[in-house]
């Protein structure tokens, strides 16, 4: 009986269906979801992948690609804010996991107050470079990660002004996680409802 496929969509890039020898199951790693991901040959010192193809064998770089690229929005620009730590602690969290994470801080981007988004300018060249940077990131995410407080019952106005700079469509179909925060009974939960 080989080792279940993993089901997961991306966090184990390796499939196991077959046992490897007495000495090579000495050896297995295991990736971020728990399952066994590879193994070293004794022989070679080469790390091999079994796939649902049982002769399919194909040598695992020695470097460790990131897993995915995410972007961490920062939602709060007040004094004092928590939100500095708590996204401080979950970008390394991912980072630990091998992800490669890039923050976006309303108060370390020079984003003013929202008078024309980037996708309803005729001319996109017109933009300033750091907004069309920042937009070609976001698009080449493989996942974001939202840590915002609770303002009044909602979203913080400078969350909501800085992703509404950017289109639509940079942000679709990807994964997101949200981390809220307050000091109420409620963590936040309004505002992400």
């Amino acid at each position: 009986m080989g080792w279940p496929k993993c089901m997961c969509p991306g966090c184990c890039r390796i499939y196991h269906v077959t046992e490897p020898s007495e000495g090579e199951r000495e050896a297995y790693t295991v990736g971020p979801s728990g399952q066994r991901e590879a193994y070293t040959t004794e022989a070679s010192g080469q790390q091999v992948v079994y796939t649902t193809d049982h002769n399919d064998q194909r040598e695992v770089p020695k470097e460790e690609k990131p897993m995915s690229r995410l972007i961490v929005f920062l939602g709060s620009t007040r004094d004092g804010r928590n939100g500095t730590r708590v996204a401080t602690h979950l970008v390394n969290l991912l980072k630990e996991r091998k992800h490669a994470v890039t923050v976006f801080d309303p108060l370390k981007m020079p984003f003013e107050l929202l008078r024309q988004p980037l996708h309803f300018m005729p001319d996109q060249s017109a933009a300033p470079q750091w907004l069309r940077d920042a937009n070609a990131e976001i698009a080449a995410a493989d996942g974001f990660v939202v840590v915002t407080p609770e303002y009044n019952c909602s979203l913080p106005p400078a969350l909501v002004n800085m992703l509404d700079h950017f289109p639509p469509a940079s942000f679709r179909h990807r994964p997101v996680g949200i981390a809220c925060y307050s000091l109420g009974e409620l963590t936040a939960t309004r505002s992400v409802s």
